[in-house]
Parts: C-alpha cells; structure tokens; sequence
C-alpha cells in the first residue's frame, strides 16, 4: 500500500510540472505571437519619443506661453558639461540619473559596480 501511494504521489507531481511547463510555454507562445498586444520592436525601443512641452509663440516668434503636464526638456549628452559629470559621481550625490561618461547601459568597468553598490548598500542602512 505503502509503495502505491508513492508511485500515485509521484505521478501525480510529475503531471503537475509537465501542466506547469505546458502553462510557461502557451503563455510564452502567445507572448510572442502577439495576442497580448504587439511587442516593441528594437527600433521602437531605441527612438523612444518624450513628450515635450507645447510651446506658443507670437509673430516674431517670441515665446508667449509654454503648456505642459511634465516640463521634460531634453538635453543631449554633448552638452552636459564634464565637469559637471564628474563632480556628480566623485561626490556619490543622489540624483535620479546617474552619468557615466564613456560606458554602455550596463555596469560594467571602471567603479561603476562599487557606485551602484554604495548607493544600494546605503539605502538599506537608512531605511532599515
């Protein structure tokens, strides 16, 4: 009876791993299949376009009026200033984005890793 029960516990966990891999896969499939919706394509991704700020101006193209929910202006990185750049990461200072000259989007090289860890380590500290 013993032995019965074992192989009926087994069967019974191997039917819900298959049913779980079956689940993980029809969702992926239908991920990308797109019945959820169309999935961004990487150009899509790379040329995000922000919203900006309406601006109205006169005939002599004066600025009248400036209408906007969120005042996003953007600003190239050519024309931050370096030492802006560096003054912000050499003193940890919090701000929303952090800046590292010369590096991808990843974290790779140079103490990019250690800044990201100070910040984390920090915070916890703080909050606990």
């Amino acid at each position: 009876m013993s032995f019965k029960f074992k192989t009926s516990w087994f069967k019974w966990l191997l039917k819900l791993s298959l049913g779980g891999v079956v689940l993980i896969l029809l969702f992926w499939f239908s991920v990308y299949f797109g019945l959820w919706g169309r999935l961004p394509s990487k150009e899509d991704i790379s040329n995000i376009k922000q919203a900006e700020a309406s601006v109205l101006l006169d005939v002599n193209e004066e600025l009248l009026g400036k209408y906007f929910i969120f005042d996003r202006q953007i600003v190239a990185y050519k024309d931050l200033p370096k030492h802006m750049v560096d003054a912000l990461v050499a003193a940890n200072k919090e701000f929303d984005l952090f800046i590292y000259p010369n590096k991808n989007h990843g974290i790779y090289g140079g103490t990019t890793r250690l800044h990201l860890f100070n910040k984390m380590t920090d915070f916890i500290l703080e909050n606990l």
